[in-house]
């Protein structure tokens, strides 16, 4: 007797879709402490700045500015606007879908190559929006705030909490070499490491590497020195919703024949942008 296997995709959707739920809500349950936002503040607690516990450990200071602005410049500036984000997130986010529009109005003409340059540039610039919310600084309300920073980190093809916490690491060491995780270059930089980091082929490499290896459980060990102890398993669980959403992506795309338009209005500009993000970074720390 024959069986009918065409509903089989659309089980595993369900069931992944399901599966994605239950994690979300675990990983939700556990929302980092606005405290564990200030990059001033140790894995451990303790204030950057401060010595080092393990013994014979040197001192590092954080090379964070002090002092720029006063206590009330700075509440000024702090203000959090939920309706103010919203413009600029729906902005962004109606320009991304714009460009793709466009591209999938003038492919496969020779028109196709500008409109899909500007789509590069609109998309890498979501590290803006990426960088504010792992900062938790974007939006007043907080759900909104971890919402805008999980679907930009699922364009931008990044773990959002892992991001969240490699980059307070940043912040709190930042360009000092053995401290920093996101070391940009070294100071001074040959030409051929510049060119080598701005390319961003490592990038993606970094990237895809923590999903992956997140999402079986395996994390490197120097992770502990700025992902606390008690929120490791937390990497493990967003890695594996995120490989779980772009495979149900990827499974949706095929089915439909539309793959081609996820390569060319999403997958392509997306890796051709990252240079112009790594060519600013530069700009901004070396």
């Amino acid at each position: 007797m024959r069986q009918d296997f065409s509903s089989i995709p659309h089980l595993v959707i369900v069931l992944t879709v399901r599966r994605v739920m239950n994690e979300s809500i675990e990983i939700n349950s556990q929302l980092i402490d606005e405290a564990e936002l200030d990059p001033d503040r140790s894995v451990g607690g303790d204030f950057a700045g401060q010595s080092e516990k393990s013994e014979g450990a040197r001192k590092v200071e954080s090379r964070r500015p002090a002092g720029l602005l006063t206590e009330q410049q700075l509440k000024e500036f702090s203000q959090r606007s939920d309706a103010i984000a919203l413009v600029y997130f729906l902005a962004h986010y109606c320009l991304i879908g714009l460009s793709g529009w466009l591209i999938w109005i003038v492919f496969p003409t020779l028109w196709c190559v500008p409109v899909l340059l500007v789509q590069a540039f609109v998309i890498g610039f979501l590290f803006s929006p990426l960088h504010e919310c792992s900062h938790g600084t974007a939006f007043r309300s907080r759900w909104l705030n971890e919402s805008v920073l999980w679907i930009t980190a699922l364009v931008y093809v990044v773990p959002p909490y892992f991001f969240r916490y490699f980059h307070l690491g940043h912040h709190r060491y930042t360009q000092v070499p053995g401290k920093d995780p996101s070391l940009v270059l070294p100071e001074p930089a040959s030409l051929k490491q510049y060119l080598w980091y701005c390319a961003a082929l490592w990038f993606w490499w970094r990237n895809l590497s923590w999903i992956v290896r997140h999402a079986a459980g395996r994390i490197d060990p120097a992770t502990s020195t700025y992902v606390p102890k008690a929120r490791l398993h937390l990497m493990v669980l967003e890695a594996r919703v995120m490989l779980a959403l772009y495979g149900v992506l990827a499974l949706v795309v095929i089915l439909t024949g539309y793959g081609w338009a996820l390569l060319l209005c999403w997958l392509l500009p997306r890796f051709l942008g990252e240079p112009v993000q790594r060519v600013l970074r530069v700009a901004e720390h070396v």
